[in-house]
């Protein structure tokens, strides 16, 4: 069982890597695409909140505090990751992860990692290498 694992990602992909030993080379084991990150935001729209006439004034107000569609898309990729992950751990799949990720997408998926799962994050590294090659993901994690 490979207990070393390696996460490259971004907001429209990931990849993850393993390793059976601390320092042996990462053996890509999975990808994830979210096509939806890589839309224009325009193109995102069609699931705005409404608009409501406000009862005490003229003019119209959201429903709800409005999001970006970008930064939804980008949560709920993080969300899909993290769920993943979460439940690898629970599942002692893994004794140490290290994340390498776009340094906006960080810290979106660290938020929604859950306490036991963040312990077992060895290193993060704030670089987006979600297309690079294994010998460079393993160069940027095994660096000081």
């Amino acid at each position: 069982m490979a207990t070393y694992w390696i996460l490259a990602a971004n907001s429209a992909a990931a990849r993850l890597f393993v390793r059976e030993k601390k320092f042996s080379p990462p053996i890509e084991q999975r990808d994830w695409l979210h096509p939806e990150s890589r839309l224009h935001s325009r193109d995102l729209e069609h699931d705005r909140q409404g608009k409501t006439f406000a009862s005490h004034g003229h003019g119209q107000d959201d429903n709800q505090k409005h999001t970006e569609p970008k930064t939804r898309e980008a949560h709920d990729f993080a969300r899909e990751l993290a769920t993943y992950l979460n439940r690898a751990r629970s599942n002692a799949e893994f004794e140490s992860l290290s994340i390498v990720a776009d340094p906006s997408f960080l810290g979106i998926l660290r938020e929604h990692l859950d306490e036991q799962t963040r312990a077992h994050v060895t290193r993060e590294v704030s670089k987006n290498l979600t297309h690079a090659s294994a010998e460079k993901l393993a160069e940027a994690v095994d660096s000081d």
